[in-house]
């Protein structure tokens, strides 16, 4: 991650993902799947405030209450990287 000192706002500059998906059928598909994961668990951990009851249970009942990256904001992949 790379940090602005001054903002405190930090962005991913760099990720590796590395995932067993078996006999890939569809390889676009499962490119799109992996990017989806990988912008999922970035966004839980930079912006989402996902809070929960005394039960556990989650207190946000969509990804407009709680926040989400979007492609935008997301990391970048480098082009021709697998």
């Amino acid at each position: 991650v790379e940090l602005d000192h001054e903002t405190g706002i930090f962005r991913v500059v760099e990720y590796y993902a590395v995932d067993d998906v078996g006999r890939v059928l569809n390889h676009e598909e499962i490119e799109g799947q992996i990017i989806g994961g990988v912008l999922q668990g970035v966004s839980q951990v930079m912006m989402e405030a996902v809070k929960f009851d005394e039960r556990g249970n989650p207190m946000c009942s969509s990804v407009a209450d709680c926040g989400m990256l979007t492609a935008v904001e997301g990391p970048r992949r480098e082009p021709g990287a697998r």
